[in-house]
């Protein structure tokens, strides 16, 4: 059998609260597992920021694609930026 990977969003952080354009921060958990594998599965976390894109010799700002995110992600995107 293969390795699988599972991804699990543990908590959303939104930064700069009051800013222009405030920053998300996701937390999530990483598992790779293989039940043929005893030294598997293996568990791992990592922090993903999400923030506004600045255009270069422009002043305006780029809204982020979030269209692959969890829809909860999508939905405070759309909360927190124009």
């Amino acid at each position: 059998m293969a390795i699988t990977k599972e991804v699990k969003l543990l908590n959303i952080h939104i930064f700069g609260i009051g800013d222009t354009f405030p920053t998300m921060v996701l937390r999530e958990e990483i598992c790779f597992d293989d039940p043929n594998d005893d030294k598997l599965p293996s568990l791992s976390k990592r922090e993903r920021y999400i923030n506004m894109i600045e255009n270069s010799g422009s002043p305006q700002w780029t809204t982020p694609d979030v269209s692959e995110e969890e829809q909860i992600v999508q939905d405070i995107a759309g909360a927190i930026w124009p």
